[in-house]
């Protein structure tokens, strides 16, 4: 029995400094560089304020969406069942129902059980984001759209870094997770928010992060903000819970979106890029 689910991304909006990927199945700034002249503190706030990524994922085609830094993962490996297929078939951009001449991007998963018959989507962005402010529109499901309920799924808004090797020091990860099942370790519609330091994948699991979860059913839209700022990460689900080195409150975020919006703007990104540039390979 096919067993199928879907989920929606409606935007993406980030502002930030650093080298990070940001993943979606998914955020955003600037690194900056020891050869860089210092700035005042006036100057410097109105420099980094400018670095921002949105998009309105208003697409219609996959070479659009490659056009503006998105990458459609179809290499192989972790997370999820091994041996399943990463690829675009999954992918499309359906019309917003709720809002007119805007559309969505929307991925589709699906499994009966093996993982040569499963099919996983990720989308990735550009590894030139760290510190700052990052947030998506996003319709989690309880449901499968085809086939009985009750895998232990994921659907995943987050960002990270390649893990070079076990514990490296280097590697980063910011998840929100949920798993409308549930999962590791606990029974029922569960949320995780999860920051990592580092870990040693298998066959040595090893991990060092912190987490907290809520339980209890969130399908539908949510507006996902997480905050990085002096080393602290902040995460918020619709105000419960990049534009350089600043943290937007939730409220400063659609704010913001509104602004671009009402300026019929689908897509910016003044980010630049880290130099010397980074690979993002979208394989983990």
């Amino acid at each position: 029995m096919l067993f199928q689910t879907l989920v929606y991304l409606s935007l993406l909006f980030a502002m930030g400094s650093g080298a990070a990927n940001t993943r979606s199945a998914p955020p955003l700034a600037r690194q900056l560089t020891g050869n860089q002249p210092l700035l005042s503190q006036g100057s410097r706030a109105a420099k980094l304020s400018s670095q921002t990524l949105f998009d309105d994922f208003n697409y219609s085609n996959y070479q659009q969406l490659a056009r503006h830094g998105w990458i459609i993962r179809t290499a192989a490996g972790w997370p999820g069942i091994p041996g399943a297929i990463w690829g675009n078939k999954g992918v499309s951009f359906p019309a917003d129902q709720d809002q007119r001449s805007n559309r969505l991007l929307r991925m589709i998963s699906s499994t009966d059980g093996t993982g040569s018959n499963t099919r996983q989507t990720q989308i990735c962005h550009q590894r030139k984001y760290l510190e700052g402010t990052y947030a998506a529109r996003v319709r989690f499901v309880d449901l499968p759209t085809d086939g009985p309920s009750g895998d232990q799924l994921v659907q995943s808004f987050y960002t990270i870094s390649p893990l070079k090797a076990p514990w490296d020091p280097d590697y980063s990860e910011l998840d929100f997770e949920y798993l409308p099942n549930g999962g590791w370790g606990l029974v029922g519609s569960t949320l995780f928010t999860t920051s990592w330091r580092t870990f040693s994948p298998e066959p040595n699991w090893k991990k060092d992060n912190v987490f907290n979860t809520s339980s209890g059913s969130i399908a539908g839209w949510h507006t996902l903000v997480t905050q990085v700022s002096g080393g602290k990460v902040k995460y918020f689900i619709d105000g419960k819970f990049h534009e350089a080195k600043r943290v937007l409150a939730p409220e400063e975020v659609e704010t913001k979106v509104a602004s671009l919006r009402r300026k019929s703007i689908k897509f910016q990104d003044t980010v630049p890029a880290h130099v010397p540039a980074l690979i993002s390979p979208c394989d983990y």
